[in-house]
């Protein structure tokens, strides 16, 4: 294959007239998308049952792709004019879309092939747009932006939509399409089931079961080498920045659950675990219960009432946290202010992320649960006492002990996590990397 050709060598601020019409362009088809999600969203509420939500907004898209595009130009050493040129050029890819049927777009089931070959041939109508509002400027950046566009489907092997192979495709459609893939297999839809949309479950579904025949594997792994470095230093801030919140008395209201075998899907359901970071989830928790199938709070959920708005405390059935064991659940429950849980018994990965993140789960028997569980319902202001330094919950005359692992114990009420154990013993491993260096000179060199 012939070394790929990359948009350095050319910068739309050196023709401002071409420069402000392209500008024009794109802000305005990305607006036309943007309402055309809506649309969308019209279309999905008066068609499909409450239980479908739209995940997969192509407004959204676009924009996290080209920037996806950038960053991979960046981490390959290209230069930031051509990173620069890439982004623009990818962001109105999708712009076709919206030519096309909206029942086309949102489906329970896998779609069928007539169906997504319907799909890709937005790719045409997309540069046919560009065609009629831009076709009488010649310019590079708007053959890079058709390019892009018309082939960000295409496949190394030809089955693509325009059956172009490998050394027909040109280096920017290439990583366009790598990126657009990524994208695409990280937003849970319905049809997805219980694959795995993490970072590197995603790479590593591309990485295998696509592999060449679809993907540049030199482009591929440069982009994964990007989005797995991402991710890493997006957990060294996250975990860096966020303290555990020491655990020693907790005065507040508890909101009743009766309910056995929460699973973490219904704590938080899996198209929301896109972020590796530990805040932002407390809006989407619980979000099946929470709200309806046009996204409007349900009256009736016993978290969207006052005063159980304000709830530090959860009282819920048996088997809390039940089913995957992604800690995105307990990451929910604490942004959303809950501190502490009650219940009778656990799942295990569950109950062990909890300590991790400063969350007290304790366990109780079955008829103090019942009386918990009615005096909330009954007397919803009155707040609860938990008490771990003493191990103990109070409601009104009631007293009940519970037990906990004494080194779980400590770590809450010093508010250590893995990190700040680690950090605790700082001083220690300073002191003995200083030692190695002495004595093993040989590893230092």
């Amino acid at each position: 294959m012939t070394k790929p050709v990359w948009p350095d060598d050319f910068d739309l601020k050196d023709v401002p007239d071409i420069e402000g019409r392209v500008t024009t362009f794109i802000t305005m088809q990305m607006a036309v998308l943007k309402t055309f999600d809506k649309k969308r969203q019209e279309w999905v509420k008066d068609n499909l049952p409450p239980f479908y939500r739209m995940t997969y907004f192509f407004h959204d898209h676009a924009y996290r792709v080209a920037e996806d595009i950038r960053k991979t130009a960046l981490h390959m050493g290209l230069s930031s004019l051509a990173a620069e040129n890439l982004y623009r050029a990818m962001l109105p890819h999708d712009i076709g879309k919206s030519l096309l049927p909206l029942h086309i777009w949102d489906t329970i089931e896998k779609p069928e092939n007539a169906i997504k070959m319907l799909r890709r041939s937005h790719t045409e109508l997309g540069v046919g747009i560009i065609a009629e509002v831009l076709g009488n400027i010649s310019h590079p950046f708007i053959d890079l932006m058709a390019d892009i566009m018309m082939n960000h489907h295409e496949q190394m092997d030809g089955n693509g939509f325009l059956h172009k192979k490998g050394a027909d495709i040109s280096a920017p459609a290439r990583l366009a399409c790598i990126v657009e893939s990524f994208d695409g297999y990280s937003i849970s839809r319905h049809h997805f089931g219980d694959r795995d949309i993490s970072v590197e479950g995603v790479l590593k579904r591309m990485r295998e079961e696509k592999g060449a025949a679809i993907y540049d594997m030199d482009l591929f792994e440069a982009f994964a080498d990007m989005k797995i470095s991402e991710y890493k230093e997006n957990r060294k801030e996250e975990r860096g920045t966020i303290k555990m919140q020491a655990f020693k008395k907790l005065i507040a209201i508890a909101a009743p659950l009766p309910m056995a075998n929460i699973d973490t899907d219904m704590i938080i359901p899996k198209q929301f675990l896109r972020s590796i970071k530990r805040t932002g989830f407390g809006i989407n928790l619980f979000n099946d219960m929470r709200y309806d199938g046009q996204g409007e709070e349900n009256p009736d959920f016993v978290l969207n009432k006052k005063p159980y708005r304000a709830a530090e405390i959860l009282i819920a059935g048996d088997n809390f946290g039940c089913g995957s064991s992604r800690e995105h659940a307990p990451w929910a429950l604490l942004d959303f202010g809950i501190r502490c849980i009650l219940a009778t018994s656990y799942a295990d990965i569950f109950y062990n992320n909890c300590f991790k993140n400063g969350i007290l789960p304790v366990q109780l028997l079955q008829e103090e649960i019942d009386i918990l569980m009615d005096r909330a319902q009954q007397f919803p202001s009155e707040p609860l006492c938990i008490d771990l330094e003493k191990q103990e919950v109070t409601a009104g005359n009631n007293i009940f002990a519970f037990e906990i692992e004494p080194f779980r114990k400590q770590c809450l009420l010093e508010g250590l996590d893995d990190i700040g154990l680690t950090l605790a013993k700082e001083k220690m491993i300073a002191a003995y990397e200083e030692k190695n260096r002495r004595n093993k000179s040989w590893l230092w060199s």
